[in-house]
């Protein structure tokens, strides 16, 4: 027998594996290996070669070099070349001989194609050259020729083509391999291909052949385990009626049949063949160090056997990075501007920077991490999303930290990680630890301390950038105001991290405490424990406008104009033209001037804040006007739940006077920090008011000079690229069509909803980003969720997704994907607020608290699962919702 034109899975040398092609090489190296692979021989590319001839390469390849898809005459060429050529009489012989060797009498096999370079980790080809199954002896040669063709195939020239792979010294082997007569088979990503999801994998499984779940004939059950430990994620099990089998009346070739109805719609996988299954491809990536495509069969005797394994080439390598959009959503909802995005970025940067140099880290390991920093946020398909992956090492740099992750992660509702294995161990642990533990004892005694001072110098910056007449400013002059600012108030603002850890650790001690005192029986204790706070300036704006809306029903002309059925445009226009509505406009024109900032997607810069846009506040108040609201009622209902909660705790605790004494302390620092930590957002709020007024002023400026057409425009710029602008370092002069660029990207994220949750690896947008799950909404008429604030009621659904365009709320309990600051002011007319984001600690159920609105956060789908105007009972203190009567859909 010649061996260089049959080899077997026995050959190790590299001049015989080369002469394998791609996937019966791979095939050797996994049967040499151990894994199950059936037996196989393989008729080599010395084969390929000889059967074309030398004569007949030269004019074959100019025959695919000229090859077009859409013309026939070609391609016919091709073809009766091919079907011209002898095969060799002894290269058969030796066939024939490797088939008796290796198989019993009357087996049937397998003939697939085995190219250079295919099932490699850039080009696959998979389906672009011929497989054929259930081959006899007698038709065996037809079929290895029938596959030496495929080489040529129209699909497989332009495979070719569109990969810029070699159209000439084309090369093909063919295995040869034992027929699996299969009852289930499928596919099994060891990562998941459509996600990038490199902790997770994917199997398809049908019954039958494995050729009709990998060309989409049959209905197939898909399964995603964790790689971490093989646990099922989830299921899809399909009904599956079709199934390829052997066609008996051929003796060759399959066919569809159906799959008997008793296991029609049970899983095709057992338990066993799954942790089997998991076994086998942890193993085989473990091997190749890359993730694989893995074709597999269980026979009737379920064995299990791996029919082939190639490289998944859609995959993105590299540094593993995860963004996650939980808390921040609540200050950036939706697409966000390249401006604000910048801004942000820079923000955290700083802030994180000067937060781990007052935590303890050392100014070697701040140095080494710049990246670290200047990267704690990400912008996806033109959201911000937290860089969780930074924010993960942010935590180990400070000595100690890593171990309070669970503890922030909880806070923010983002899914636990566990990484204990991580964390430093013996000595190096207890230095951290005792670091820390020091640290933090500084931090917390002088808190106080530092905010009261950051308080007084933000007030000053305030106060002088109110002097200034920003309208006379020149773009430079108004660059050099926002340096000021960022010097002078952005590089103090760590105290705002260092009082966050301070709620997030304080909140745990109250739980704790909640639960080892005993006091666990009175359901969402917490949250009422720390309503109606003093002091705390984010509900200030709310009260604000409650005794404008008390002005207006105390006076009769002020009334009727809310109450007519008039636009708030119109009626804005009416107060500031007419002179019976002096007083009233010198109100609004007051609150406007001390809280213009708070409004709805306030952090974002593109947000018009209320002086540019009154409309907002008038639309509020004639709400508020039409349900009645006051500010007595407000300061009420306030004051009513923490009184009641209070009572508890004291009465509970009236035998202890160390439990009590412990518990109140821990409370009032609770207390203490949550309202800091509101206030401190609101001085965010006001900050980038500030900025806002900077960068609109620059804005005007560059449309007079002809820079940019639209005041807008300035938004789609970073602050980089305009302050380099200026000051004459810019890489691109025509920034209207950066502008245009940008604004085209920006109408398209529109079309995209990505997930919270989005994992990549290597560079970051060449990954294909995992969207949003878009399945169908429980048809279940309760649904459950967080209660964060107490009151059970009944009223319409208010189901809304534009706050600017919500019209009147009274009423209504509000329905939301999110909320942010500034729907305080919906939530004030509203009875009640259901949200699917949030957490325990977010704006929305502090605010919730603050009014005693009945507040239930974590709601999966429920603007989807409620339709507007829906009659629902919400139960804020055990956190479910009924939908007694639906609309008519």
């Amino acid at each position: 027998m010649n061996t260089t034109y049959i080899l077997t899975s026995s050959i190790t040398d590299e001049l015989s594996l080369t002469a394998l092609g791609g996937k019966a090489k791979n095939l050797c190296e996994m049967t040499q290996q151990g894994f199950p692979v059936p037996n196989f021989f393989c008729v080599s590319t010395h084969a390929f070669s000889h059967w074309i001839g030398q004569k007949n390469i030269a004019e074959l390849e100019n025959l695919v070099l000229d090859l077009n898809p859409q013309s026939p005459k070609t391609i016919n060429r091709i073809q009766r070349l091919l079907s011209e050529l002898p095969f060799n009489t002894e290269i058969k012989e030796e066939i024939y001989a490797a088939f008796d060797e290796m198989f019993e009498p009357g087996s049937l096999i397998s003939v697939r194609s085995s190219g250079i370079g295919e099932d490699s980790s850039n080009d696959s080809f998979a389906g672009q050259m011929d497989t054929y199954l259930n081959v006899n002896r007698d038709t065996l040669i037809f079929r290895i020729i029938q596959c030496f063709c495929s080489a040529f195939s129209t699909q497989a020239i332009t495979y070719r083509k569109e990969r810029n792979l070699p159209l000439t010294d084309i090369k093909l082997a063919v295995i040869v391999q034992r027929m699996v007569i299969s009852e289930k088979s499928g596919v099994l990503f060891s990562s998941n291909p459509i996600t990038n999801d490199h902790d997770s994998m994917v199997i398809t499984s049908g019954y039958g052949l494995g050729e009709g779940v990998v060309t989409d004939q049959v209905e197939a059950d898909t399964y995603y385990l964790a790689k971490q430990n093989g646990n099922l994620i989830s299921q899809d099990i399909a009904t599956k009626t079709q199934q390829v089998v052997r066609d008996q009346s051929k003796n060759y070739d399959t066919e569809i049949r159906p799959v008997e109805k008793t296991i029609q719609d049970v899983s095709s996988l057992s338990q066993n063949n799954l942790l089997e299954l998991y076994r086998l491809a942890l193993a085989i990536e473990r091997h190749y160090k890359k993730p694989q495509d893995i074709e597999w069969a269980f026979d009737n005797s379920n064995t299990l056997y791996l029919l082939q394994a190639r490289p998944i080439t859609t995959m993105q390598q590299g540094q593993k990075r995860i963004f996650d959009n939980s808390n921040i959503v609540e200050g950036y909802p939706g697409i966000t501007t390249p401006l604000t995005f910048s801004i942000a970025r820079m923000g955290y940067a700083i802030v994180f920077k000067n937060t781990a140099k007052v935590m303890g880290a050392t100014r070697h390991n701040i140095e080494q991490n710049k990246s670290t920093f200047d990267n704690m946020i990400g912008y996806i398909q033109g959201r911000i999303y937290y860089q969780i992956s930074n924010w993960y090492t942010f935590y180990r740099l400070v000595p100690g930290m890593s171990k309070n992750i669970a503890v922030w992660e909880r806070s923010l509702g983002l899914p636990a990680t566990n990484l204990e294995k991580d964390n430093p161990r013996g000595i190096v642990a207890f230095l951290g630890s005792a670091k820390l533990t020091l640290s933090l004892l500084y931090q917390f005694i002088t808190i106080d301390r530092k905010i009261a001072n950051f308080h007084s110098l933000f007030k000053n910056a305030t106060d002088n950038f109110g002097k200034l007449n920003v309208s006379q400013l020149e773009p430079d002059q108004a660059l050099d105001l926002f340096d000021e600012l960022q010097t002078t108030v952005l590089s103090k603002w760590e105290c705002t991290t260092i009082n966050d850890f301070c709620v997030f650790k304080s909140f745990a001690s109250v739980e704790s405490l909640i639960k080892r005192f005993g006091l666990s029986e009175h359901k969402n204790l917490i949250g009422e424990l720390l309503a109606n706070q003093p002091n705390m300036e984010s509900v200030a704006p709310v009260k604000s406008a409650l005794q404008i809306s008390d002005q207006i029903n105390n006076n009769k002309l002020y009334r009727t104009l809310f109450t007519k059925n008039r636009s708030a445009n119109a009626i804005w226009a009416t107060i500031q033209n007419d002179p019976e509505y002096t007083e009233l406009y010198q109100h609004l024109t007051s609150h406007i001037k001390k809280y213009g900032d708070r409004t709805v997607q306030e952090l974002k810069l593109e947000t018009p804040s209320l002086s540019e846009n009154p409309d907002f506040l008038i639309s509020i108040l004639q709400s508020y006007v039409n349900s009645g609201r006051n500010l007595a009622e407000l300061e009420s209902n306030m004051d009513a739940t923490k009184s009641q909660a209070e009572r508890y705790v004291e009465d509970t605790l009236s035998n202890s006077y160390i439990k009590k004494t412990l518990f109140n302390y821990a409370l009032k620092r609770c207390r203490i920090a949550m309202v800091e930590r509101e206030n401190l957002r609101f001085s965010r709020t006001r900050a980038f008011g500030i900025i806002k007024t900077i960068f609109r002023q620059i804005a005007k400026q560059w449309v007079a000079s002809g820079i940019i057409k639209d005041l807008d425009d300035i938004f789609f710029l970073t602050h980089n690229e305009i302050a380099a602008y200026i000051r004459g370092s810019s890489v691109t002069i025509d920034l209207q069509s950066l502008v245009e660029l940008r604004r085209t990207e920006n109408n398209k994220y529109s079309d995209f909803d990505p997930a919270d949750r989005v994992t990549t690896y290597g560079t970051v947008y060449a990954n294909r980003f995992p969207q949003s799950e878009k399945d169908a909404p429980s048809h279940s008429s309760v649904l459950n969720g967080t209660g964060c604030s107490s009151g059970k009621l009944t009223a319409p659904a208010k189901v809304i997704t534009d706050p600017l365009n919500a019209g009147d709320v009274s009423g209504c309990i509000l329905v939301a994907e999110m909320t942010d600051p500034g729907w305080v002011f919906l939530m004030v007319a509203a009875k009640g607020l259901i949200v699917e984001r949030g957490n325990i600690l977010s704006h929305t159920a502090i605010i919730g608290r603050e009014l005693g609105i009945p507040t239930i956060i974590g709601v999966d789908k429920a603007t989807r699962c409620i339709q507007d105007g829906d009659m629902i009972t919400m139960d804020g203190e055990h956190g479910t919702i009924t939908i007694e009567t639906e609309t008519q859909k």
